[in-house]
């Protein structure tokens, strides 16, 4: 059983969460920024918290046309604390933010046109972690590499259309 809760807060970041957001990655010299962090805190899609309720990861979206692909897709990013970047939070972090978008996507009212996510794994340890061509856990496709060499995945939402071109 993990330590960690995941709570989904796609377009429901309140002022709290967002500097809590905003304190994981200045704690972590990732986003120092102040004007970058608050762009980035409205993609936020999902948190992690740990036994003690503090945010030591996030998972944000942004609704890219992905070239490759010529199709609109969430390009997901996710950022965890040093301490818990081994396990499988970061796959259960990817898993809810999957159920999370496609809910959304399946709504009377979608936030947007994208038919999926995108992700380029950043960190080679977790690119290794799993080297099928399709995940088990999330049903995550590999979809080649980068010009940078990092590996890229992509998920369709269920009964996703491909827009017309």
């Amino acid at each position: 059983m993990s330590s960690h809760h995941i709570e989904p807060c796609w377009r429901a970041v309140v002022p709290g969460l967002a500097e809590e957001i905003a304190a994981l990655w200045r704690s972590e010299n990732a986003i120092s920024d102040p004007a970058e962090a608050a762009r980035r805190v409205a993609e936020s899609v999902c948190v992690a918290r740990d036994a003690d309720g503090r945010v030591v990861a996030v998972a944000t979206a942004q609704r890219r046309l992905i070239p490759f692909l010529g199709q609109p897709m969430y390009y997901l990013r996710a950022f965890l604390a040093q301490p818990v970047r081994r396990g499988l939070l970061a796959h259960r972090l990817l898993r809810q933010c999957q159920q999370t978008l496609a809910a959304d996507a399946a709504s009377a009212e979608p936030a947007s046109d994208a038919i999926g996510l995108f992700l380029e794994l950043e960190n080679p340890v977790f690119a290794r972690d799993d080297e099928r061509a399709v995940w088990r856990r999330s049903g995550m496709v590999y979809a080649g590499l980068t010009p940078r060499g990092l590996q890229r995945r992509i998920w369709y939402f269920p009964d996703a259309r491909l827009r017309r071109t």
